[in-house]
């Protein structure tokens, strides 16, 4: 999913593909019934805003309840964005 971010053109379309590949690929790990609930959930966070902006550091997480450690990882958009 933050490669989907990291490469997108701006954060509208960002946050757009973010939420798709969530989605798809939830429905896909057969999860697509505790993403619709919420017990499965995801948060993007960008070190500087606009995110989608040269050589910035975008950490994307996932939360939920029945997960005792978090999942996160952090992507780099390209320095010629």
């Amino acid at each position: 999913m933050s490669r989907a971010i990291v490469t997108s053109e701006n954060d509208v379309v960002a946050h757009s593909v973010a939420e798709e590949v969530f989605i798809k690929g939830g429905s896909a790990l057969g999860l697509a019934n505790e993403i619709k609930n919420g017990q499965i959930r995801y948060f993007i966070h960008c070190r500087e805003q606009p995110c989608i902006s040269p050589d910035n550091e975008i950490e994307v997480s996932i939360s939920a309840p029945a997960l005792d450690i978090p999942i996160s990882t952090v992507s780099y958009v390209s320095p010629w964005a």
